[in-house]
């Protein structure tokens, strides 16, 4: 992926994808920010870290629902 030349691009971008979560699943990563953007480099890294944590338990959790059909688990 390219580098995001501003915020605006980031915003569009992530409107197209289907919001926050779709975007991030898409592989969004902080080399894709704008150069020069501290403030937003900084809480990408943050959100970033959140986002690993998220999906670490997340697929623990769906995990527990592997023998799980329709309305009933086995």
């Amino acid at each position: 992926m390219t580098r995001y030349e501003n915020r605006q691009e980031i915003f569009e971008k992530m409107n197209w994808e289907g919001g926050l979560e779709m975007f991030l699943d898409y592989g969004f990563s902080a080399e894709d920010l704008p150069e020069g953007d501290a403030e937003l480099s900084e809480v990408t890294d943050d959100m970033l870290l959140a986002w690993e944590d998220y999906q670490l338990y997340a697929d623990r959790f769906m995990g527990l629902f592997s023998d799980c059909e329709g309305y009933g688990c086995v």
